[in-house]
C-alpha cells in the first residue's frame, strides 16, 4: 500500500508516530526515512513515540544514510566519490584548461564564487538525467543556440571527462545505489515512513519509487493544502511534486492513494490559530480580538532585536519552562553570530544550527594566505601580513607585531619579503631578519616545492609539508583541547573538523588532477573555490538548550514558544543569479522533457511556507521582530507579510520602535547588568533592585574590576588635570627647552603631556611625511644659501644658473633615494619629482630675491642652545630659575643701509600656507618669529631689527589665464609674510623693485609708507617680543606646575589643536565644540595688540 497523507501540520507527526508505534509493534521491520537536517531529532522523537531506551527493528535515515547503508550492504561502487569539494576543483581545472574555448564566460571564470555556481549549474542539470551529450544534442538543434549554454555544455564535458569512470559525483552516487538497491533485497517487506520533507525533489522522487516498488507499505506525510482550499496555490510547488511522484507510481504500476487528514483539535491561542488559517490566504479576514499570545516588536537594530528576544527567553527559562520547547528562527543567517553572542551574555543554554564557512577557520586563511603569496610575484602585503599574525604562522603574536612593525617602519613589501633584511641598524635588521627566515622561510619552500612539482601528488606533498613545518596539527590539537576546557564544545567541534576537510580535500585533489600539474598561479584559487562550498557544523548538546536555526532547516517539534527573528523586506528572498535562468529551465524542461529546479517565483513560495511552517509550530506564544536599521544605521523595511499580519490584528501593538531604547527590567547575568547599569547610573534612575545588583558586582571578586571601571567611566574624563609637583619635576627635568615645545604646550598642554611625558611611539610608516618635506626643503635651502655666498655672481646670475646651484645642492640630498621612501612607489617618485621642481622654484625666487633687496643672507640654519651652536637664549622666570631656549633660524639676512644703520631680518621657512597672527602670536602659538629675532638681537651686537618673516615653502596652485600670468602669481604666493619695521628706507632696502618682488606693497606712490598693520615702530616690534617672551615665562610656569589640562586651542584660522592631533584616541575628542576648556585665539591684529601691549605697559600691568 502507497499512501500519501495530507495536512496543514498541525498533528501531523502524531499520525506518522501512530502508523511507526503500530507497524514496530507489530513486529515489523521499519524505515523512517528523513531529512538529512532531520535525523537526530527524528531518533528522539522515535524513541519518544515507541517509549523505548534503543531500538532494532527500525531505521532511521536520510537519503544519505541509505546511500551509505545500502553501499555497506550491497557493495560499494567502485569509483571514488568526491563531494562539493571534489566537483569545484574539477571545474577550477576545466575552466583554466578551457580558458581560450570559452565565450560567454572568458572573464567570468575567474571572478570569486563563479566555481560554486557552475557546480551547482551541472549538478542541477545532471539530476535533470540530461547528460553531456544530450545537452550538446539540443543546443545544435537550435537555430540560435545560446553561447552561455554552449559554455556550460563544453564545462559539462570536459567535467564528465575528468571522471572518466573512476570517480563519481553526488548525482553518480545516487544512481549507483538505486541500481544496488534494486538488486538487493534491502528493505523488502518493510514498512517505510517519510516525514518531514518540505518539497519531493527528482531525486527523491526516484528514491520514493524504489523503495514503493519492494516495501510492504510506504506511508508519505506532507505538509499542504487541498489545490482547491483558500490557500492551496501557496503548496502549488509541493502538490506538483506529489504529482509528478505519483505519475512515476502509475508508470511502474503501482497503486496509491491519498488521504487529506482533517483538522485535529487545536489547543492554540485563537489568535495563533487564525494566523496559521489565514497567512497564506490571497485575502485575510482580521481578528477582532486581543491577540493572545502574539507579539510583534521592532528593533533599532539587529543587536537590539536580538537582545529583546533574549529577555523574554531568559524570563521564560527563569520560571521554570523548558528550554527544549523554545526555538528560535532566523529569516537572515547574518543573525546567527549576533545570537549566538547575546544568549551567551544573557547566560541562555542555546544552540545555533547554522553551518559556517571553512573559509572562515584560521587554518584554511593561514593556508590560503600563504599560497597566494607564492602564486603572486608581486607577494601582496594584506596577505603577507595576514599569515604572519595567523594563529598558525610559526612566530608569537608579539613577534609578528614587531615584525609588521619593522615592514612597515623600512618599506618591506612585495618581493623584499623574500630577500635578507637590509634595512635600519644591525642590530634590529639581525634580529628581523631571524624572524623573516623563522616565518617566510616556509612559504618559500612551499613555493619552491609547488614550482618543483611536476603532478598534483608532488604538489599535494609540498602543502603538507609546509603544514608539517609550521606544526599546523599539533596547534589544532591543542585549540581543540583549549576550546573545549573553556566549554566552547562547539567551536572544539569545528576545530577538529578543519583539519579532517583538508586532509579530504587534498586526498579528491590527488585522485582528481592525478599526473596532472597544478599550475603554481591557480592552486590558492582552486583551493579556496573547493573551500567554499564546504561548512563547518556542530552536534547539537545533549542537555536542554534553545534551539535556534534557519528558517527552512530547523525543525522543531511542537515548541511552546516561538521567535523569528529579521523578518526585513528581502529576508524571504532567493538568489535569482544562477547561472541557468527560469527561462532556460522552462524551455529545457518543455523539448527534453525533464524536471529542472523550480523557478524563482516558485523558490520563493517555498520561503513563504517556511515562514508559515515557523509560525504555525507555536503552541502558546510567538514573537515576530524585525530592525529598523542595520548595525552601520541603514534604515530597513519589515517584511510585506508582517504588514499584513499587523492589518489582520488590529489590536496587535508594535512594540520597541525608533524612538524607544530598550531597557533591561530586572538584572539578568552580571554582563547585561553591568550593560544597564551604565544606562541606569548615568541617568539618576537607580532603583533598589538595581542598587543590590550593583553593590553585588563590586563585592564579586570576577566582577569587581568591571564595575570600578564602570564607576570611573560614570565619573568621566575631567579636561581640569595636574600633576603632583614630584612627578612633574620627574616628567619635565630642568634644561634647555624648544620653542616648539613650548608653543604645543600653548595649543593644549595634555598634547604636550602626552607628547614630552608619556612620550607614546607612534608606528612609522615607510612613506614621505610632510615633515620629510619640511626637512628636505630645510636642508635644500640651507645648501643652496651656502653655495650661493660663496658665487661672486650670486644674485646678479639669470635663472638657469640658479637653477644649477640648486642641481648641485639636489645631488647631494638625493644620494640613496633609491634605498628611501623617496622612490618606493609611482607616486612617492611623483611627489620626489615634484619636491625637487619645487626646489629649483625657490632657488630663482631667492636670488630673484636677493638681486631686488640690500639685505643678504649672513647665517642659515643658525642653532643656539645647541651643540656646536650658540649659546642659548636664557629667560628668567618668576620662580627664580632661568629658562634656557634653544632654536634654529632658518635664515638671518643682514643689510647695511648707511654707516650707522645695520638692520637684520629673520627668515624662518614653512612648507605649509603660515601667516603671521596676532591672537596666535598672543596665546603661545606662534612665539617662534619674535623669540628669534630677539635672540638674534643678543646674539649679533651693534644691529637692529628690520623684521621677521615666515618664507613659504610650497609650489602654489594659482588660476591665471597664460603662463606669464601664473609665474606672476606664484611670485605673489611665495612674498615673506610677516612684521617689518614703519621706515621707507627699510621697506626699500627690503625690496627696492615696483612693484615689489619679494613683499606686498608697503609704499605709496610718492614714497611714503602705506597703511598696513604689518609695518610696527621699533617701539611696537619691542613690545611683542617683550610678549613672547612674558608667554614664555607663563607657559613654563604651566609645565613645571604639572597643569595638563585638556584645553585644545582654536586658532585665529579657526583650525583648532585637535583637528591634526595624533592622540584624539586617548583624550576622546569627537568635537572642539564638546571641550569644556577649549580656547580660541583673538582676531586681532599684530599692530593693534602691539598697541594693547605698550598701553598695558604703561599702565603697569605686566
Amino acid at each position: 500500500m502507497i499512501r500519501v497523507v495530507s495536512a496543514r501540520g498541525g498533528g501531523l507527526w502524531e499520525q506518522a508516530a501512530d502508523a511507526l508505534r503500530a507497524s514496530y509493534r507489530a513486529g515489523h521491520e521499519v524505515l523512517l526515512l528523513v531529512p538529512e537536517q532531520y535525523t537526530l531529532q527524528a531518533e528522539r522523537d522515535a524513541l519518544e513515540a515507541l517509549e523505548v531506551k534503543g531500538f532494532f527493528r527500525l531505521q532511521v535515515l536520510s537519503p544519505s544514510r541509505l546511500a551509505n547503508y545500502v553501499f555497506d550492504r550491497a557493495g560499494r561502487d567502485e569509483r571514488s566519490l568526491i563531494d562539493e569539494r571534489g566537483q569545484a576543483l574539477t571545474l577550477s581545472r576545466a575552466l583554466w584548461e578551457l580558458r581560450g574555448e570559452l565565450a560567454y564566460y572568458a572573464s567570468a571564470r575567474t571572478k570569486p564564487g563563479f566555481t560554486g555556481k557552475l557546480v551547482e549549474a551541472i549538478s542541477e542539470l545532471k539530476s535533470a538525467g540530461l547528460t553531456p551529450e544530450v545537452l550538446q544534442a539540443w543546443l545544435d538543434s537550435q537555430e540560435a543556440p545560446s553561447p552561455k549554454m554552449r559554455d556550460i555544455a563544453l564545462l559539462y564535458a570536459a567535467y564528465e571527462e575528468a571522471m572518466a569512470g573512476q570517480l563519481a559525483d553526488r548525482e553518480d552516487k545516487e544512481q549507483e545505489m538505486l541500481t544496488r538497491l534494486r538488486g538487493s533485497g534491502l528493505f523488502r517487506g518493510h514498512q517505510v515512513i517519510a516525514y518531514g520533507f518540505d518539497l519531493l525533489t527528482p531525486p527523491l522522487v526516484r528514491l520514493l519509487g524504489v523503495l514503493a516498488g519492494r516495501a510492504a507499505s510506504l506511508e508519505m506525510y506532507m505538509v499542504m493544502d487541498r489545490p482547491e482550499d483558500g490557500d492551496g496555490g501557496a503548496f502549488r510547488s509541493v502538490i506538483d511534486s506529489v504529482n509528478d511522484f505519483t505519475r512515476h507510481l502509475a508508470a511502474d504500476g503501482l497503486a496509491w492513494r491519498w488521504d487529506w487528514l482533517a483538522p485535529g483539535e487545536d489547543f492554540r491561542p485563537a489568535a495563533l490559530r487564525h494566523l496559521d488559517e489565514q497567512l497564506l490566504n490571497t485575502r485575510q479576514a482580521r481578528f477582532e480580538g486581543q491577540p493572545e499570545g502574539l507579539r510583534l516588536y521592532a528593533g533599532r537594530t539587529p543587536h537590539e532585536e536580538i537582545r529583546r528576544a533574549a529577555q523574554l527567553i531568559h524570563s521564560q527559562l527563569a520560571s521554570g519552562q523548558d528550554a527544549r520547547g523554545i526555538a528560535v528562527y532566523l529569516a537572515q543567517e547574518g543573525y546567527a553570530p549576533l545570537v549566538a553572542d547575546v544568549f551567551h551574555d544573557y547566560g541562555i543554554p542555546h544552540f545555533v544550527a547554522v553551518r559556517q564557512p571553512l573559509l572562515a577557520q584560521a587554518l584554511a586563511r593561514c593556508l590560503l594566505d600563504a599560497l597566494r603569496c607564492v602564486q603572486a610575484a608581486a607577494w601582496p602585503n594584506r596577505e603577507v601580513l595576514s599569515y604572519l599574525k595567523s594563529p598558525y604562522a610559526p612566530i608569537s603574536d608579539e613577534q609578528a607585531f614587531r615584525l609588521e612593525n619593522y615592514a612597515r617602519a623600512y618599506g618591506i613589501r612585495a618581493r623584499k619579503w623574500t630577500r635578507p633584511f637590509t634595512r635600519g641598524g644591525e642590530e634590529l635588521v639581525n634580529e628581523m631578519e631571524a624572524l623573516r627566515q623563522k616565518a617566510i622561510g616556509p612559504v618559500l619552500r612551499l613555493r619552491d616545492g609547488l614550482s618543483a612539482a611536476r603532478d598534483a601528488a608532488a604538489s599535494i606533498a609540498a602543502v603538507l609539508r609546509f603544514l608539517e613545518e609550521i606544526d599546523a596539527r599539533s596547534r589544532v590539537l591543542a585549540l581543540d583541547d583549549e576550546l573545549s576546557a573553556l566549554g566552547m564544545h562547539e567551536e572544539a567541534q569545528r576545530a577538529r573538523q578543519v583539519w579532517d576537510q583538508l586532509m579530504g580535500l587534498f586526498e579528491q585533489m590527488d585522485q582528481l588532477l592525478g599526473s596532472r600539474r597544478v599550475p603554481l598561479g591557480r592552486f590558492a584559487d582552486w583551493l579556496s573555490a573547493a573551500l567554499a562550498q564546504t561548512g563547518l557544523a556542530a552536534l547539537p548538546p545533549l542537555q536542554h538548550s534553545v534551539q535556534a536555526g534557519l528558517l527552512g532547516q530547523l525543525m522543531a517539534r511542537k515548541p511552546h514558544s516561538v521567535y523569528v527573528l529579521g523578518l526585513n523586506s528581502g529576508a524571504l528572498g532567493v538568489a535569482a543569479d544562477t547561472l541557468i535562468n527560469d527561462r532556460e529551465r522552462l524551455m529545457m524542461e518543455q523539448q527534453l522533457d525533464t524536471r529542472l529546479n523550480l523557478p524563482q517565483s516558485q523558490r520563493e513560495g517555498i520561503r513563504l511556507l517556511d515562514l508559515w511552517k515557523a509560525l504555525s509550530r507555536a503552541g502558546e506564544r510567538l514573537h515576530l521582530s524585525y530592525a529598523l536599521s542595520d548595525d552601520q544605521g541603514r534604515p530597513l523595511s519589515p517584511l510585506i507579510e508582517l504588514t499584513r499580519i499587523k492589518n489582520m490584528y488590529p489590536r496587535l501593538v508594535l512594540e520597541g520602535g525608533a524612538v524607544s531604547s530598550l531597557r533591561e527590567p530586572r538584572p539578568f547575568t552580571p554582563q547585561t547588568a553591568l550593560d544597564e547599569l551604565a544606562v541606569l547610573m548615568a541617568r539618576g534612575e537607580m532603583s533598589t533592585q538595581w542598587w543590590e545588583a550593583w553593590r553585588w558586582l563590586r563585592s564579586e571578586p570576577a566582577w569587581a574590576g568591571y564595575a570600578r571601571g564602570l564607576e570611573a567611566a560614570l565619573q568621566g574624563d575631567d579636561p581640569r588635570k595636574t600633576l603632583s609637583p614630584g612627578t612633574a619635576r620627574a616628567l619635565h627635568r630642568p634644561g634647555v627647552v624648544s620653542v616648539s615645545r613650548l608653543e604645543t604646550y600653548a595649543g593644549c598642554p595634555f598634547r604636550h603631556f602626552v607628547d614630552h611625558g608619556l612620550r607614546p611611539q607612534e608606528r612609522r610608516e615607510w612613506e614621505l611625511k610632510r615633515s620629510d618635506l619640511g626637512s628636505f626643503y630645510h636642508a635644500a635651502m640651507e645648501g643652496f644659501t651656502r653655495r650661493a655666498q660663496q658665487d661672486p655672481a650670486w644674485p646678479g646670475m639669470g635663472r638657469e644658473r640658479a637653477e644649477g646651484l640648486m642641481d648641485e645642492v639636489l645631488l647631494d640630498l638625493t644620494r640613496g633615494w633609491e634605498e628611501a621612501p623617496w622612490a618606493d612607489t609611482p607616486r612617492a617618485r611623483s611627489r620626489a619629482k615634484g619636491a625637487l621642481g619645487l626646489c629649483r622654484r625657490m632657488a630663482w625666487a631667492l636670488t630673484e630675491g636677493g638681486a631686488a633687496s640690500d639685505f643678504k643672507p649672513a647665517y642659515t640654519e643658525l642653532r643656539f642652545g645647541m651643540e656646536g651652536g650658540l649659546p642659548p637664549m636664557d629667560i628668567h622666570l618668576a620662580s627664580g630659575g632661568v629658562l634656557r631656549l634653544r632654536g634654529t633660524i632658518d635664515r638671518l639676512d643682514i643689510a647695511e643701509l648707511d654707516e650707522d644703520l645695520r638692520l637684520l631680518r629673520v627668515v624662518d621657512y614653512k612648507s605649509g600656507g603660515v601667516a603671521l597672527k596676532g591672537g596666535d602670536l598672543e596665546a603661545g602659538v606662534q612665539l617662534q618669529l619674535m623669540l628669534y629675532l630677539r635672540a638674534a638681537l643678543e646674539l649679533l651686537a651693534g644691529i637692529d631689527p628690520a623684521g621677521a618673516f615666515y618664507q613659504r615653502l610650497a609650489d602654489p596652485l594659482v588660476r591665471a589665464e597664460g603662463p606669464q600670468e601664473a609665474e606672476k602669481e606664484a611670485r605673489k604666493a611665495l612674498r615673506l609674510d610677516g612684521v617689518l619695521l614703519a621706515d621707507a628706507r627699510v621697506v626699500r632696502g627690503m625690496d627696492h623693485c615696483d612693484p615689489p618682488v619679494t613683499l606686498a606693497s608697503y609704499l605709496k606712490k610718492d614714497g611714503s609708507l602705506a597703511g598696513s598693520g604689518k609695518l610696527l615702530t621699533r617701539e611696537e616690534l619691542d613690545s611683542l617680543m617683550a610678549l613672547a617672551e612674558r608667554r614664555v615665562r607663563e607657559l613654563a610656569s604651566g609645565i613645571f606646575s604639572g597643569h595638563i589640562e585638556r584645553a585644545p586651542l582654536v586658532r585665529a584660522s579657526g583650525r583648532a589643536e585637535c583637528d591634526f592631533c595624533a592622540y584624539q584616541g586617548i583624550c576622546r575628542t569627537e568635537k572642539i565644540s564638546s571641550e569644556p576648556l577649549r580656547r580660541h585665539s583673538r582676531n586681532i591684529g599684530l599692530k593693534e595688540l602691539a598697541q594693547s601691549e605698550m598701553e598695558a605697559g604703561d599702565d603697569g600691568q605686566p
